[in-house]
């Protein structure tokens, strides 16, 4: 309870670009000095991203949890949704996040565009010190986060079936028949 806990959820490679968000930590842990980083997932670059927490001397910080099917109790451990894509199609884990209440900090892409249309649900970066800003900035105002994670409650539910059915109509069912 009393960490400040960041949450990575996907695929451990190279376009997921947690290199980034691991090279900040030296500068966020002195800021933020019960930071926690959870990295939920698997991939071909856990062995060199364990090597950098480790160059950068930043165990105490993260934490590789390894392919999870708990996600939504784990979402719940978090006081900030991250992601540092370089690449994204939609977005699903930055939607999953909101969904719980977490406000969300991740890079500007175009599948991120689509889920953070405003800095009522959170804020995008271009550079990590972007990042470190951002951040910093929900770290030092919960308040601020509380109203983030109540207002993505809410807009997270505009990527739900419900939403889709409605505003596709007739077309949504015909197209769900054909599979």
């Amino acid at each position: 309870p009393e960490d400040f806990v960041l949450i990575y959820t996907g695929e451990l490679n190279k376009n997921k670009n947690q290199k980034m968000i691991i090279e900040t930590l030296p500068q966020l842990a002195m800021k933020i000095p019960n930071l926690k980083v959870l990295l939920a997932g698997q991939g071909a670059e856990q062995k060199n991203l364990e090597k950098l927490v480790k160059k950068l001397k930043v165990e105490e910080n993260v934490c590789f949890l390894g392919y999870r099917q708990d996600m939504p109790q784990l979402l719940q451990l978090a006081d900030v949704a991250i992601s540092a894509s370089l690449r994204e199609g939609l977005g699903l884990g930055l939607i999953e996040a909101m969904a719980t209440g977490l406000p969300v900090v991740a890079k500007d892409n175009r599948g991120h565009r689509e889920v953070v249309t405003s800095e009522k649900i959170g804020k995008l970066f271009q550079t990590p010190a972007e990042f470190v800003e951002a951040i910093e900035y929900l770290y030092r105002n919960p308040e601020r986060r509380r109203d983030m994670g109540q207002f993505n409650i809410r807009q997270a539910k505009e990527f739900s079936v419900d939403v889709a059915r409605e505003k596709m109509g007739v077309i949504y069912d015909e197209y769900l028949r054909g599979w």
